[in-house]
């Protein structure tokens, strides 16, 4: 039917100009950013499972990241003991000189010069070890501050305590091992020796670490009776991972080193008091193991479920105080001596994309003089020479599998890092499998969309017109 009103069909060629305009919009994106997803309705399900690799993605580089800084902190630390390697040898053969019949005592004298400047060179080298602004020592020293409950019912703990210290201490020396002590009593109380914040925070620090008469201090730590105590506010304080109102210095012991610091908590009783307005045992645990901080908890065996959470997060250990008279004290402070002795400091990097990925690694050996136990090298006689070429080949030794270790943890890093170079590529295929654009079919459809845009223009310019000549043509 001819009519002279054209609407119905202008609004028929203007759908389909519509249409062709989005279609070429759609391939213009495409080209343009070379995506065939650019937003959630191009393929809802195709970019849920594309962020989701994106996300894994970079977290996985994230972590490549954290593995390339520990593979660069073992290798400071392989570095380090490497120069030690270098002056074991420049040791040996002083001590070789030294055998030699030909030199005399006095000149022996003049090569012990060397000997002893050398060993205090191990010593620095062990202890000055970096990388960057973080401190790793290649050497152990132990800071450990004792937080002990002085309510009234502890004197029977507290004794226990005092006639086990120097036992405890000496294992701690005989491993060639630098030990300190502070102390602390946790308490809440109105007791004038407890002052300012400490009525706050339930701690009062007695002694810093290595200073004053440990023993001598716990002799005279008053037994008073107390209100309740809370014991995870104490740990925060102490510890410096938390400051409470009314404490100008948070770090309670002066602890020499912030790479590890223990803390060995000594109560009868579990948590009677909480200070931390609802804190989690839990989120007490995480903010101490992250400023480094290990627990170590001598409490009544049925107590243990207030301390479990946070002794095992931040690597210490739960031990039984045992009777009134702390008869199991002694047995848990060689307990926690062995544990400290015997593991290595270590620092944990996270390798993956899930939470649970980290690998732990060992960055701390006893390097030192001491460690090595070439503190004492003699040369000033033939026989002193020839004992310091054993003692030195001894510590040669030890130094070697010190390396061995840095260098099979290195190597296992790097084996982490190319694991997961190779997963970020196989996803990263998939990744553009979904999301990418395919440039052939997005060109061909460019090209049609156009063409047919361009056409549906030309037919809508010229739909009045046409309808209008074929009327007049009738009347002719």
């Amino acid at each position: 039917m001819i009519t002279l009103n054209p609407a119905g069909t202008q609004a028929e060629v203007q759908r389909h100009l519509s249409k062709h305009t989005a279609q070429l919009r759609e391939s213009i994106e495409e080209l343009s950013t070379g995506k065939r997803i650019n937003e959630a309705a191009d393929d809802a399900s195709g970019q849920a499972i594309a962020s989701r690799i994106e996300l894994r993605q970079r977290s996985r580089s994230a972590a490549q990241l954290n593995i390339s800084k520990a593979i660069s902190a073992l290798q400071v630390g392989e570095s380090g003991l490497d120069q030690i390697h270098d002056t074991l040898i420049r040791l040996r053969e002083l001590a070789m000189q030294a055998s030699d019949a030909v030199l005399t005592n006095g000149d022996r004298k003049l090569v012990q010069l060397e000997v002893d400047q050398l060993v205090d060179q191990i010593n620095d080298l062990a202890r000055t070890n970096r990388f960057g602004a973080k401190l790793f020592p290649l050497s152990a020293p132990v800071d450990i501050g004792f937080i002990v409950d002085s309510s009234a019912s502890m004197g029977g703990e507290i004794t226990a305590l005092r006639n086990a210290a120097d036992a405890f201490y000496d294992q701690f020396t005989a491993a060639g091992l630098d030990v300190a002590f502070g102390l602390a009593d946790a308490k809440r109380t109105n007791n004038p020796i407890h002052t300012g914040g400490d009525d706050l925070d339930g701690v009062r620090r007695i002694l810093n670490l290595g200073q004053g008469d440990f023993k001598g201090e716990l002799q005279s730590l008053p037994l008073t009776n107390a209100s309740p105590v809370d014991p995870w506010s104490a740990l925060l304080n102490a510890s410096g991972a938390d400051d409470f109102p009314g404490e100008n210095d948070p770090d309670r012991f002066g602890w020499r080193t912030k790479e590890v610091r223990h803390i060995v908590y000594i109560s009868d009783t579990g948590r009677e008091l909480d200070l931390l307005g609802g804190m989690t045992q839990q989120e007490v645990a995480d903010k101490l193991a992250k400023e480094n901080v290990v627990i170590h908890a001598i409490v009544p065996s049925s107590r243990f479920g207030f301390f479990s959470t946070i002794v095992q997060t931040t690597g210490g250990t739960l031990q039984s105080k045992g009777n009134n008279q702390g008869s199991g004290i002694p047995a848990a402070l060689t307990a926690i001596s062995q544990s400290l002795i015997t593991g290595p400091q270590k620092f944990t990097a996270h390798v993956g994309v899930k939470s649970t990925d980290r690998f732990q690694t060992s960055v701390s050996v006893d390097a030192t003089a001491s460690g090595l136990k070439i503190e004492n090298l003699l040369v000033t006689s033939q026989a002193d020479a020839r004992n310091t070429m054993d003692s030195v080949d001894s510590a040669q030794a030890q130094v070697s599998k010190f390396r061995t270790v840095y260098g099979a943890e290195i190597n296992r890093l790097h084996q982490m890092h190319e694991g997961n170079a190779t997963m970020n590529l196989n996803e990263k295929a998939a990744q553009s499998r979904i999301e990418d654009a395919d440039f052939a079919v997005s060109t061909s459809n460019f090209a049609r969309a156009q063409v047919l845009q361009r056409i549906a223009a030309s037919i809508l310019s010229q739909v009045s017109r046409i309808t209008t000549e074929a009327a007049l043509a009738l009347l002719k």
